[in-house]
């Protein structure tokens, strides 16, 4: 897990851990992953329109997959890129 998030891909942290959890767990995923991403969405998107750069620290699995954050933001219409660490 922490080599697939260092390397920035999400789609083998959703594959390895967040459709695990979904498939053992579902209403642990539904709360812990789903539901807060919905409440955290309208959160994220008024920060957009402040001049203030914001920094939003989440969990990996917030990222990933479609229930992610970055999905809902790209079905909301925003333009969604990774950030790349020069190494």
């Amino acid at each position: 897990m922490t080599a697939s998030w260092k390397a920035g891909d999400l789609d083998t942290l959703d594959k390895e851990m967040g459709q695990k959890m979904k498939e053992e767990t579902p209403n642990v995923y539904q709360a812990l992953v789903v539901d807060r991403n919905k409440k955290w969405l309208p959160q994220l998107e008024q920060m957009f329109k402040t001049q203030e750069v914001e920094m939003v620290l989440v969990g990996a699995l917030h990222l990933s997959g479609s229930d992610g954050l970055l999905a809902q933001l790209k079905k909301s219409g925003y333009q969604v890129k990774p950030y790349k660490i020069k190494q």
